[in-house]
């Protein structure tokens, strides 16, 4: 699940002032009860998969029962993202020019993300199954390391191996990858929240929004059936909801950040209705408003929690709680929380302000890292569910929570600070030469007087993220892709994998308890697809890490059908049973005269 990042709400040091051109960069006041409010975020997440993950029985699925909280981590996490992000960055691009702004912007997110993320990108390498599995599979290794170097990997519905990339190495990070595309979008819609501020209270817009998002997702579920035909007529590799974690609807409401950053842009509006009011008094009457906003609030977070256990028996309702609950349900909720926090002197803000709290909510980016590490160790073979194997359970829970704190102090201190004040500090170098060298010729008042044109470019930079949301998915099509190899490498007679199956011959098996038999037609089309589409020759090895085992206990064939390009005729590759371990050699190369 996700991370967010630079939530410290820490004032910038002196220096910074000469790192934006004039006017400065505008001093922000601390507020701790925004980072103890991040180490819940981060707890939420770190609970719930402890949970679900170390807390397992055979004959009862109870740890669903606390595993929900999750709900609340994702969302707190994105909608503060969004908040701090306009809280402190906003005066950045309204003071200095389009370019040194964005530049200095996307160094900060680079530096607070990058150094720990790519420490455990290569743990990972090392660590998982994912370096054998792309050794068997030629096409996999590089497409898949090359979307999460560069953080990309949730940005669009990518399937290797009939599996969703999410998947595919270092799961947890696809919340990073969905954050690095909020900064981008921020970027572009920074002067546009601007222009509507100053047309209306942001709390009004806030509001107008939040309805609006609310009602857009709500005609989305309703027409849900249309929603995926739809994506299924178009998406080459689209996977129903049958097989959930890896379909198009939860890559779509989940992951994608097209979707989440609806939370993102509603902590925006939240930062920017409390920067409007960071210099007035809070009267008494405000301030019990404001304290009551809070409980109803956490009162509203509570109920659709309850509705998403249906404890509440409302099956509609619980329904569209559960289906708002991928994204948008709590994020409104936490805007409300975040404004009262810091606008208003609570017993929950003092609560959380607590010095402990603002320290471990220090460590939430790696404490939502780790502990996908840390808690395999308390993993066991699910156990039958009594009073010794409760407490066994929960004991287990405990060590995993309290060895990922400990791990992850470590790595807060070892890895995640020193590199982003390393990162950072080299990148501040690099923009104060190129910017800084016609820093003399700036006219003070040129950048002030620019925000109306800023507003110019808004909607061309809409328009190329669109295009390149769209370009980046088409590319998956098998018909562009191999338009592109045509024009590259000619017309030549490429394989073209029609089918592939593996275990035909065990369709009837009777394979033994408790294992399902899953030998079925075309069942090994995909892998197959994956190796040798658009080659002239292809050896694909049957190996167990690839195509899985669909009928344990039977020996399985294995059979190939392929078209070459240009061809009408259908050729067949057939590895009788047992094919494991076997290779099937398929060619479309032309004997040369």
């Amino acid at each position: 699940m996700a991370v967010t990042l630079d939530m410290s709400l820490v004032p910038a040091p002196a220096s910074d002032a000469a790192l934006v051109s004039r006017p400065a960069l505008e001093r922000r006041p601390q507020i701790p009860a925004l980072t103890g409010l991040r180490f819940f975020a981060a707890f939420f997440i770190l609970f719930a998969h402890a949970c679900d993950w170390i807390a397992q029985f055979q004959n009862s699925e109870i740890n669903r029962s606390f595993a929900f909280i999750a709900m609340y981590g994702m969302p707190l996490f994105f909608v503060l993202s969004g908040f701090v992000i306009h809280y402190n960055y906003r005066s950045l691009f309204l003071g200095a020019s389009a370019a040194r702004a964005t530049c200095e912007f996307a160094a900060a997110r680079f530096a607070r993300l990058y150094p720990l993320y790519f420490c455990f990108f290569l743990f990972a390498l090392g660590a998982d199954s994912f370096v054998r599995t792309a050794a068997a599979v030629p096409h996999l290794g590089t497409p898949v390391i090359a979307y999460y170097l560069t953080l990309t990997q949730s940005w669009w519905y990518l399937i290797y191996q009939s599996r969703s990339i999410i998947y595919q190495l270092f799961s947890v990070s696809w919340s990073i990858s969905t954050e690095m595309y909020f900064y981008l979008l921020y970027a572009v819609l920074v002067f546009f929240i601007i222009y509507l501020s100053r047309r209306a209270r942001a709390i009004v817009l806030g509001t107008i929004y939040a309805l609006v998002v609310t009602a857009s997702l709500w005609w989305l579920r309703y027409h849900l059936n249309g929603v995926l035909a739809t994506a299924q007529h178009f998406l080459p590799d689209y996977i129903p909801l049958d097989n959930f974690e890896h379909s198009f609807f939860r890559w779509l409401f989940y992951f994608s950040p097209y979707i989440r950053v609806l939370e993102f842009f509603m902590g925006c509006f939240a930062a920017q209705a409390y920067a409007e009011r960071l210099n007035m008094q809070v009267s008494v009457r405000e301030h019990r408003l404001g304290s009551l906003a809070l409980l109803a609030a956490l009162l509203f977070l509570i109920v659709v929690g309850l509705l998403y256990q249906a404890v509440f028996n409302l099956p509609i309702i619980n329904a569209y709680v559960q289906f708002y609950a991928l994204n948008f349900l709590c994020a409104p909720a936490i805007a409300v929380i975040m404004f009262c926090v810091c606008r208003y002197d609570t017993a929950f803000a003092r609560f959380m302000s607590l010095p402990w709290l603002v320290a471990l909510g220090e460590m939430s980016y790696s404490i939502y890292l780790v502990h996908t590490w840390t808690l395999r160790l308390f993993e066991q073979p699910p156990q039958p569910l009594t009073a010794f194997w409760a407490f066994d359970g929960a004991f287990r829970v405990a060590c995993g929570i309290a060895l990922t704190l400990l791990v992850s102090y470590g790595t807060y201190r070892l890895i995640e600070l020193p590199g982003r004040v390393w990162v950072r500090a080299s990148l501040r170098r690099l923009i104060r030469r190129v910017f800084d060298r016609d820093a003399a010729h700036e006219r003070p008042s040129a950048n002030a007087a620019s925000h109306s044109k800023k507003l110019v470019y808004v909607g061309p930079l809409i328009a190329v993220l669109a295009v390149f949301a769209i370009g980046g998915q088409a590319a998956r099509y098998d018909y562009v892709r191999a338009q592109a190899r045509r024009l590259v490498l000619g017309d030549r007679p490429e394989i073209e994998v029609v089918s592939a199956t593996y275990g035909g011959n065990c369709m009837n098996f009777p394979v033994p308890a408790p294992y399902p038999n899953l030998a079925a037609a075309g069942n090994a089309t995909d892998p197959v697809r994956d190796v040798c589409n658009g080659r002239l020759s292809c050896d694909f090895k049957v190996e167990s890490e690839t195509l899985h085992d669909p009928a344990n206990g039977c020996g399985k064939d294995f059979a190939v059908q392929y078209r070459c390009r240009g061809e009408t005729g259908v050729h067949s590759a057939l590895i009788a049973a047992e094919a494991l371990g076997h290779h099937a050699t398929l060619s479309c190369q032309r004997d040369t005269p």
